[in-house]
């Protein structure tokens, strides 16, 4: 599910931009003038990405992309004028904040955000196979566990504990973790 939120005071803007993000299939365009609310709302709902339109009503939008970064794992693009464009980079040049220079160049931030969005699908893939190879070293050592057990009860050799592991994981069409994580509970106990 994407989600994109947008925080601007001028309402023309927010539109404008809704429909130049129209061919990214956002779930929901949420969009706000406030950045107190804002703020609420990113406690809230989880977004993808995040369009700062400066400057806001109370603030510039600097702190509330800081505080959206330190909250959220969203993209975050802030568009700023050329006068407030040096204030915000000089506060944000450290953080993985995109800046736009208004005037906005429509083909440019839409290459911006398909940038973005695509990372975000490949740090979503990295993620995934990053969890699948933790599972296989969690199930490796309760794989060496079980065996060092077996051939502590069981009297075993390593061969025939490792043999013992995979016939059993064959038999009851399960995994070798799973039978290594009964065997571990069994003699636990």
């Amino acid at each position: 599910m994407r989600n994109l939120l947008i925080i601007t005071k001028q309402k023309e803007q927010a539109k404008a931009l809704a429909n130049l993000v129209r061919p990214f299939h956002f779930d929901t365009i949420d969009i706000t003038d406030s950045a107190q609310e804002s703020r609420r709302k990113v406690q809230q709902k989880y977004y993808n990405l995040v369009i700062i339109i400066t400057p806001l009503y109370h603030e510039l939008g600097s702190e509330l992309a800081l505080d959206i970064l330190e909250k959220d794992e969203a993209d975050i693009i802030v568009i700023a004028n050329n006068k407030d464009l040096a204030q915000i980079e000089e506060k944000l040049i450290h953080e993985p904040i995109f800046l736009v220079e208004k005037p906005i160049e429509r083909n440019k931030l839409q290459r911006d955000i398909n940038y973005l969005l695509n990372n975000q699908k490949k740090r979503e893939r990295l993620e995934k196979q990053n969890k699948k190879l933790k599972n296989n070293i969690n199930s490796l050592k309760s794989q060496f566990r079980a065996k060092l057990l077996l051939m502590k009860n069981l009297d075993m050799s390593e061969d025939e504990a490792h043999h013992y592991l995979q016939k059993q994981a064959m038999n009851t069409r399960k995994t070798p973790g799973d039978i290594a994580e009964a065997i571990i509970k069994l003699y636990s106990n």
